[in-house]
């Protein structure tokens, strides 16, 4: 075993008499070969004073400066518009949705798992069941009003689509604004944020 002695230009450790309950804290610098980078072979730390003293060595590992641990989410901002179809006389509440997967390795987008949920209705004692979205409802030109698609979104990736919800023709007087479910096969953290359609801010 080789004996490596420290270098003193980059060592900061002092020469002192260590009175009795005091400490000292320092670096020391031990110039050694490349293969100890390598090799998995310890090292052991040795004084030579002119006193034989009873030293008890305990190597402290460094802390490893971590960023801070980031929590993953899905975030899904989405806007809307009411569609009047008059042939059926029924009332549509059109979803424009823009999914982002932050964090989680896979989020299953079927529109399946959304339903909407009615905010109070004036007048009612009890809640209306959950709406689930109507994949009929089209037209000749543009096809179906709810294009969302069952896609597996990967960590970091973006998806959009719409989902067409049919709604009672009452549902202006609801005293709360609706909220959108999603409960697919697992629990995700979901952050929902509304922003107004252009059409609602001409």
């Amino acid at each position: 075993m080789d004996n490596y002695s420290y270098q003193a230009s980059e060592s900061d450790f002092q020469t002192i008499d260590l009175p009795d309950g005091d400490k000292i804290d320092g670096k020391l610098v031990f110039q050694v070969p490349p293969v100890a980078a390598t090799t998995r072979v310890g090292y052991q730390m040795r004084h030579s004073g002119q006193t034989q003293l009873n030293i008890q060595w305990s190597k402290q590992a460094d802390s490893p400066v971590s960023a801070p641990a980031s929590t993953p989410e899905v975030s899904i901002t989405y806007s809307d518009n009411y569609m009047w179809v008059k042939q059926t006389g029924s009332l549509y509440l059109l979803v424009d949705l823009t999914i982002e997967n932050r964090g989680y390795e896979s989020f299953n987008t079927s529109p399946e798992y959304f339903t909407l949920i009615l905010g109070n209705i004036l007048g009612e004692t009890s809640p209306r069941p959950p709406i689930s979205f109507d994949g009929t409802l089209s037209d000749q030109k543009d096809g179906a009003y709810s294009d969302l698609r069952s896609y597996d979104l990967q960590n970091g990736g973006m998806l959009r689509g719409r989902l067409a919800f049919p709604v009672p023709t009452d549902i202006q007087r609801a005293t709360e604004r609706y909220t959108i479910n999603y409960s697919g096969v697992r629990s995700y953290n979901i952050q929902w944020s509304w922003k107004p359609s252009q059409s609602n801010m001409k």
